[in-house]
């Protein structure tokens, strides 16, 4: 089983989920952040769960999250409880020189076959402070130590983006870390849950401890790391934000681990966007800045309007709208916003011969989850939900969904038979589609094909407008060769944690 459907089976996104797809409302505060450690309790926390659970005791003093060595040295993790895909977390950690600590990030169990990766804090003779590690080095550090002040508070952020993470590590503001996982490489999570650590030592480390203290998150968006134009620059930062502009480096430096600012994206619940010049560069596309031109009606034909850089989508007729121009692999973000009772798709490489794209290619749902079932007294099948991959995936654990006449935004990555979601910044699925039990089979369907919304006319949906996108951009990739996926560096005597 590839990493990506075993990443699937090991979240529960092929399971059938009675209750948990019809989600309570998403209330995005776009100026805070979330607070993860009270300074009085381990309420939000676990030692199990993840990918290195062990014996290390974790104790809350004097208003500091506390790790030291268990019976015999001991390591171990604590982690949040719950999981994160992209996000930029911040805190402040003290440690008795030497001692070897790290942030872990997206870590699931050992059984589900995926790893996560640490930004270690090992401040010991010889450590690294910010390399990247997963069972061996990804990228080793050995200039940030001359940051990180011995047996003293200091600052930790780190920032993690993209199905394929991009991790970014400031320590004491000073950014020392820029690393990208390349695209394509097996076995990595896209989502988890973010730990802390105490390593295993000798029975002389339980002298010295562990401690951290005000941990706070923020959940962005997976590309967060492209820049729109156009937007409050506020939105998912929260308090911590700096509109830190400029263009990345290349993927080759950002694979070594160089370090650059990050251009970030920018979006907030009322902003209609347009692409800047960097991000034009980088090949992303604006589907709607042309208006109709550009699409096809498929179906019914009239009632189609784009006005102030909005679709909006009738709620009578039937069919979809199509891209005129083909897609094989791509990345893809948009905002939706729907009626209640609206019914409508994402199709994603919808073949041209005809028949329903959803089985030429596939669709990503969009429905009012809401009220649904209650109004038509049906129960749906799990993947019928929105975000869910039709017929064939159900929508991810983590789902946030905004109710009917609030903007949602979902992010997409098709590449090869690799196909990822994520809604409101969560992951909703991350599989390889040659893996799935779906008919028919994806083997059979289109690798080529084009981008299109679902039109699905219904009496019971209030008013005119069934559905309205905005902000919908898309940018072709290179497929990936065999050998385009790096390979990691070793780095360990074991080969496990760090």
């Amino acid at each position: 089983m590839t990493g990506w459907a075993a990443f699937a089976v090991a979240a529960g996104l092929l399971a059938a989920a009675a209750d948990g797809s019809s989600a309570e409302p998403f209330e995005q505060t776009s100026d805070e952040r979330t607070v993860l450690f009270d300074g009085e309790s381990l309420e939000g926390w676990t030692t199990r769960g993840g990918r290195y659970d062990g014996a290390a005791l974790w104790t809350v003093e004097d208003g500091t999250l506390t790790g030291r060595v268990g019976e015999n040295g001991a390591g171990g993790l604590i982690y949040t409880t719950r999981s994160y895909t992209c996000f930029d977390l911040s805190l402040e950690c003290r440690m008795d020189h030497p001692y070897d600590s790290g942030v872990f990030v997206r870590m699931l169990p050992p059984d589900s076959g995926l790893k996560g990766l640490q930004a270690t804090l090992d401040h010991r003779p010889g450590g690294e402070i910010a390399a990247i590690y997963a069972d061996g080095f990804l990228f080793h550090n050995t200039e940030a130590e001359q940051y990180f002040a011995k047996d003293e508070w200091n600052s930790v952020r780190v920032r993690v983006t993209g199905f394929d993470p991009r991790v970014q590590v400031w320590i004491n503001g000073r950014p020392v870390t820029d690393y990208r996982l390349p695209a394509g490489t097996p076995g990595f999570a896209s989502r988890g849950l973010v730990g802390l650590q105490v390593h295993g030592a000798d029975a002389e480390a339980a002298s010295r401890k562990v401690q951290f203290r005000d941990i706070s998150i923020v959940e962005l968006d997976v590309f967060e790391d492209v820049e729109f134009d156009g937007a409050d620059q506020k939105k998912n930062a929260g308090a911590l934000h700096r509109a830190l502009g400029g263009a990345t480096g290349g993927a080759s430096q950002a694979r070594r681990g160089a370090v650059s600012e990050p251009a970030t994206s920018e979006f907030t619940a009322d902003d209609v966007e347009a692409l800047t010049e960097v991000a034009r560069d980088a090949g992303w596309r604006d589907l709607l800045a042309a208006g109709l031109d550009g699409w096809k009606a498929i179906g019914t034909e009239g009632g189609y309007e784009i006005a102030g850089g909005v679709l909006s989508i009738p709620a009578d007729g039937s069919g979809h709208l199509v891209t005129v121009d083909d897609f094989t692999d791509f990345r893809l973000r948009l905002d939706f916003k729907i009626a209640e009772m609206a019914n409508s798709g994402l199709f994603l490489r919808g073949a041209r011969a005809g028949g329903d794209p959803a089985y030429s290619g596939c669709e990503i749902q969009i429905l009012d989850d809401f009220n649904w079932e209650e109004r038509t007294n049906s129960k749906l099948a799990p993947y019928q939900f929105t975000g869910g991959l039709y017929a064939a995936v159900a929508p991810g654990p983590d789902k946030e969904y905004r109710p009917p006449g609030e903007w949602n935004r979902y992010e997409v990555l098709v590449r090869g038979s690799r196909m990822a979601a994520a809604l409101n910044g969560r992951l909703l699925f991350d599989v390889d589609t040659l893996g799935l039990d779906a008919k028919p089979p994806f083997a059979e369907r289109a690798a080529t094909g084009f981008i299109g919304l679902q039109r699905y006319g219904a009496d019971s949906v209030d008013g005119a407008v069934s559905a309205e996108v905005r902000n919908m951009f898309v940018q072709p990739l290179a497929p990936l060769a065999a050998n385009d996926a790096g390979s990691q560096e070793t780095g360990s005597k074991d080969g496990g944690e760090r």
